[in-house]
């Protein structure tokens, strides 16, 4: 099932992302969140939404484009993928992304497009940049009853 959120400002991205990681922390792990949108449309904002739900500092989540990886301690751990830097097979492999994808944790992964996962449950979110503060949030992969928790 596929639906659209509007948000007119990062607070409010982040708190989609916030009910979201509140549904999918109870999933069995690990459970990918699959991020696509261009650069600034608000993904890495996104992922600091998810990290305060899991008790995290929204403050302490950056950009992963230059450490391709960062495991972020919670319960369950959080980690934020950014693969912004890699076009092949060959580079997933050399970070050994594949382990990291059998970890129990919730996996975020940015620039989804560029990896092939079909085995893992997963959600996709996608965000659409309208203007300098409006997102359309597209959430793709939960069922009837997840939207309504969400």
């Amino acid at each position: 099932m596929k639906r659209s959120i509007k948000t007119t400002s990062p607070e409010e991205t982040m708190n989609v992302a916030y009910r979201l990681c509140r549904l999918v922390k109870d999933k069995p792990l690990p459970f990918l969140v699959l991020l696509y949108g261009d650069l600034g449309a608000g993904k890495t904002t996104f992922i600091k939404g998810m990290a305060k739900c899991l008790h995290l500092n929204p403050d302490d989540i950056g950009s992963a484009s230059f450490v391709i990886m960062v495991e972020h301690d919670s319960i369950p751990p959080l980690y934020h993928i950014d693969l912004y830097r890699l076009n092949t097979d060959d580079e997933l492999d050399g970070i050994g992304i594949w382990d990291y994808l059998n970890e129990e944790a919730i996996i975020v992964i940015e620039w989804a497009e560029r990896i092939r996962i079909s085995d893992k449950p997963a959600v996709s979110v996608t965000i659409e940049d309208i203007d300098e503060t409006t997102r359309n949030i597209i959430i793709e992969g939960l069922n009837e009853e997840d939207w309504a928790i969400l």
